[in-house]
């Protein structure tokens, strides 16, 4: 049953037996609050969502919080979660920054089998994969000055 279902029947109990909300609800077993609520339409988020567009342009950076703080500025007197809510409803992100990668690097590693005579050497690490699983790929190390 749904709560309209619900008013409909607490509002004919109380018109055909003449008692009040607080008896009909009791009869029926329905809670007061469901009976008296009274829904409030909702704002149209296009205004908002347009000027999110615009600010989301201007600044890709910024997120919610910078946005929120931007329209408070402007005069919005919306709630935060009310803004958050357009904002991912619009399909608006804030877009991760590739880094590069890094090449390789010249690492000293000791203790290596056959390393008696030459207590160190350079290894060059390449790391490949992206930086959440990185690989590293050993290669010898070249070395540049002559002993």
């Amino acid at each position: 049953m749904t709560a309209e279902q619900r008013r409909s029947a607490v509002t004919y109990g109380q018109e055909s037996a003449a008692v009040s909300e607080h008896r009909a609800c009791r009869w029926l077993g329905v809670h007061r609050a469901p009976v008296r609520y009274v829904a409030t339409p909702r704002r149209d988020d296009g205004p908002l969502r347009e000027r999110l567009q615009q600010l989301a342009g201007d600044h890709p950076r910024w997120g919610v919080p910078l946005l929120t703080w931007q329209l408070r500025r402007e005069g919005w007197d919306d709630n935060h979660k009310r803004l958050e809510r357009v904002y991912r409803n619009a399909g608006f992100a804030v877009r991760n920054r590739v880094r590069g990668g890094g090449g390789a690097r010249v690492v000293p590693v000791c203790g290596l089998p056959g390393d008696r005579h030459q207590p160190k050497r350079l290894i060059a690490i390449t790391e490949t994969g992206d930086r959440h699983q990185p690989k590293y790929a050993p290669a010898a190390a070249a070395r540049s000055v002559q002993g």
